[in-house]
């Protein structure tokens, strides 16, 4: 629902429709900030960075989750799952053979059957880390998200047909007020 109301504010605003969106494009650098990228059915396309796109300001500062994403049951090391990926927050990592400025995940093999798959995979750039080290800044591996209080608002103020714009900007003030200050220094 969200990501159709976004969608539709996008649309209408350049009187075209989206026939793709990238939440994390890889076209440009743009350190640990995400890139949206937006094409268009005239083949033009349209650069958001995550504060720039009211749809990943509210993802980044978990407004519209789900429920169960604040109590998740699969935020410990006790996975059903054979595989775990996630991304891999580094803020210094020295391997030559991987780009990191183009975002790096992580996958944990849980299991033996999970181990025997990944080890003939041939597609992926891959080095070794300790787990520890590869999850100390993923938080998503060792609790659940908080749940904001502007989440006990996000969704009724959609409901009241309001603009996904205009929620982040009552949900998010404190990331708006912030942005200009800082444009008035």
């Amino acid at each position: 629902k969200v990501v159709k109301r976004n969608y539709a504010e996008i649309e209408k605003k350049n009187h075209k429709k989206i026939i793709k969106h990238e939440f994390r494009s890889k076209d440009k650098y743009v350190g640990r900030d995400y890139l949206n990228k937006y094409v268009f059915d005239d083949k033009s396309i349209q650069y958001f960075l995550s504060g720039e796109d009211p749809l990943s300001l509210v993802f980044q500062r978990q407004m519209f989750l789900r429920n169960s994403c604040y109590n998740c049951k699969y935020t410990n090391p006790d996975r059903v799952a054979d595989f775990t990926a996630g991304d891999l927050w580094l803020t210094n990592y020295n391997n030559k053979m991987i780009h990191y400025n183009l975002g790096v995940s992580v996958l944990l093999c849980n299991s033996k059957k999970a181990k025997e798959i990944f080890d003939k995979q041939q597609q992926f750039e891959v080095d070794s880390i300790s787990i520890k080290e590869a999850l100390k800044d993923n938080l998503p591996f060792h609790r659940s998200v908080r749940k904001p209080l502007g989440r006990y608002i996000s969704y009724p103020l959609l409901n009241l047909g309001l603009k996904v714009s205009t929620i982040s900007k009552i949900i998010c003030f404190k990331y708006y007020i912030k942005n200009i200050l800082k444009r008035g220094k």
